[in-house]
């Protein structure tokens, strides 16, 4: 027992100790390096999520500003509770949000797999960056530009219509349209981005199976059905 003691004695003796990271020079400069992309952060993601949090529960006021206007509590939201649309605006608002996670991914797959059949790499950076270019719009854009195509007054739609003598088309009057229109303008938002993650997991097949099923004589079908479609599947 007392050899057992001393053994345990020289092995924690011998063990090193941990170096603190702010001690460690390389450390330091990476948590310096780090310090301008952290109060970017703090400055554009932070303070605004922290005032559009507060400013349901205010009586906002442009020259008070977020944090010198009232306190209200609860007001903001009773015409939510007491509005005769709310069943409605609930019931759309779960049935595209399914919708769309059930749509976006069946895009996303297919155009990686048009783009993983693209040979030329200039063309292919030019396809990925026109796709991901409305990743990094915010919605006020998106929705303008969608107002300047379907606006019923100096909208593109109704220019292309008059140019083939067609009469002008009041889009945002007619219901039913507006489930694809939605669906198109989310599924083009966030195809660039989405079809980037398959894209990358197509990459990483080993191009050997793609060999041996051409030996085979397998069609490019068959190809797509029984190679990239199940590396991408997980």
């Amino acid at each position: 027992m007392a050899q057992l003691g001393k053994l345990q004695k020289s092995k924690t003796s011998v063990a090193p100790k941990r170096k603190s990271i702010f001690k460690d020079f390389s450390s330091r400069e990476l948590l310096l390096l780090c310090i301008p992309g952290l109060i970017g952060q703090i400055l554009f993601y932070y303070i605004p999520t922290g005032a559009s949090i507060v400013m349901p529960f205010k009586d906002y006021d442009y020259k008070l500003g977020v944090w010198g206007s009232p306190w209200i509590g609860f007001k903001n939201f009773t015409w939510i509770f007491k509005s005769i649309s709310l069943a409605r605006v609930m019931r759309n608002t779960i049935i595209y949000g399914f919708w769309f996670l059930f749509i976006g991914p069946i895009c996303n797959i297919i155009i990686a797999l048009l783009l993983f059949d693209v040979k030329r790499r200039s063309a292919l950076k030019l396809y990925q960056t026109v796709m991901c270019f409305p990743n990094f719009m915010s919605m006020v854009v998106v929705s303008f530009i969608t107002y300047a195509i379907l606006s019923p007054r100096f909208g593109v739609l109704n220019d292309i219509r008059s140019f083939l003598g067609m009469g002008p088309i009041h889009v945002y009057s007619i219901l039913p349209v507006w489930p694809l229109i939605l669906t198109i303008v989310n599924v083009w938002l966030g195809i660039g981005m989405g079809s980037m993650l398959y894209f990358a997991a197509l990459m990483g097949i080993d191009s050997t199976l793609y060999e041996a099923a051409q030996i085979d004589g397998a069609s490019h079908w068959q190809q797509t059905r029984y190679i990239s479609i199940p590396h991408i599947v997980p």
